[in-house]
């Protein structure tokens, strides 16, 4: 976590912790006033933008994980059997150099 993460961290825990103090101390309701009609239609234009923006991320990660084949079986490589074999071996040649000392030793 570097430096900035911290600094970041921190002045959104003072500014959460400000807004905290000084909702305690508001005494009477906010009213709030209900947004024009221009606001309004920013705000679905913005809404329906972001929506499409998601649409697209979803589909490009989805063509992302389907050509890297992590839906399906992966494709065969010739080199994991004879991995696989020499992690094995290696397991029981070290089992077998340690036998003496205990299991927990291998």
């Amino acid at each position: 976590m570097g430096t900035d993460a911290v600094v970041l961290a921190v002045t959104l825990l003072a500014i959460g912790v400000l807004f905290t103090y000084l909702g305690t101390r508001l005494i009477g309701a906010v009213g709030i006033k209900r947004p024009g009609k221009a606001v309004s239609v920013f705000m679905i234009t913005i809404w329906s933008i972001s929506l499409a923006t998601f649409l697209v991320a979803f589909t490009t990660y989805g063509l992302q994980i389907y050509q890297q084949h992590l839906l399906g079986v992966p494709p065969t490589n010739p080199i994991s059997p004879i991995t696989g074999l020499c992690g094995l071996a290696t397991f029981i040649i070290i089992a077998y150099l340690t036998r003496n000392h205990g299991l927990k030793v291998a």
